[in-house]
């Protein structure tokens, strides 16, 4: 995407003079911001007609994208914020409110993404707060998802180990480069448990197309 839409449309001429425009109407800091803004849309935008030519797939394209262009022309302002309120980005209390804050924004772009339809995805985020019921919350619940005790123990083993391994990501880790350094032995035990793991757990009912079988 880089090579084909960001860099032929963010350095051509057209957006290196509104670049020079945007310094001069809106300050060096902002008008730096534009054109990467812009060029951002407009992958976002590919990507979404990409998933599919609906208006909820073009949607959730331009959702991303409008977040990352917006980031970027907030960036001075993070800075003074982190300045003023003596933040350490590298804090543990941050991390933790970047994973929520990150969490929520992919969480309300999914609505886009699975719904039937934008109008349906718009629905569905308005009785998210006007319909919300602790009962939800409950064990009963859970079980009205069509999801079996067997399917129920999948998710929880594939979430703590996308847990474990988002865990040592965090703390600098390569997984991959950190069993690869390890004995031939301990390599083909940890290889082939993955192996035996996905054959014991694989799924074997009618279930739905892989999500992205038509693209």
């Amino acid at each position: 995407m880089k090579d084909y839409i960001f860099y032929p449309f963010s350095l051509s001429k057209q957006m290196n003079r509104f670049g020079k425009w945007s310094k001069k109407h809106l300050g060096n800091t902002v008008g730096k911001a534009m054109p990467i803004c812009l060029a951002d849309l407009l992958i976002f935008f590919v990507v979404g007609i990409w998933h599919g030519a609906a208006w909820k797939y073009i949607a959730y394209g331009m959702y991303n994208g409008i977040i990352i262009a917006v980031s970027s022309l907030l960036e001075p302002l993070y800075a003074k914020g982190f300045e003023k309120t003596k933040i350490h980005k590298e804090s543990k209390a941050w991390t933790v409110v970047q994973i929520i804050r990150t969490f929520i924004l992919v969480n309300i772009g999914w609505y886009f993404d699975m719904a039937v339809s934008f109008s349906a995805a718009l629905v569905m985020m308005k009785e998210t707060f006007t319909k919300m019921s602790m009962s939800q919350f409950t064990g009963t619940a859970f079980l009205e998802l069509g999801m079996g005790r067997r399917d129920f123990l999948i998710v929880l083993a594939g979430c703590i180990i996308i847990f474990i391994v988002s865990l040592l990501k965090e703390r600098g880790v390569a997984v991959r480069e950190a069993i690869a350094a390890k004995p031939l032995i301990v390599r083909w035990a940890v290889w082939y448990a993955f192996i035996v793991i996905i054959f014991i757990f694989a799924y074997t009912g009618d279930g739905s197309a892989f999500i992205y079988a038509n693209f």
